[in-house]
Formats: structure tokens, sequence, C-alpha cells
């Protein structure tokens, strides 16, 4: 799925909540990512 942040959140990092089959996981992003970045959760 895909999980948007504004530019203050991927400029001073966050985390947020990410939608999965299994429920909501916390997705740290962190302070400095740049667009596009893509993570994975296991």
């Amino acid at each position: 799925s895909r999980l948007d942040v504004t530019f203050s959140q991927a400029a001073l990092g966050t985390t947020r909540e990410a939608e999965t089959l299994d429920g909501s996981h916390a997705l740290h992003v962190p302070a400095g990512t740049q667009s596009g970045t893509r993570f994975r959760l296991r």
C-alpha cells in the first residue's frame, strides 16, 4: 500500500501507522528521507 508523508514529516522524521493485511504497524520514517523512498515492512 502507499503511505504519503508531508515535506516536514520527511525532513524531520516521524512515525506513522501503516495498514497491512495483518493490521496496522508503526513505520519509522527517519529524518532526511528523500522523495520516492520505499520502505518494506516484514
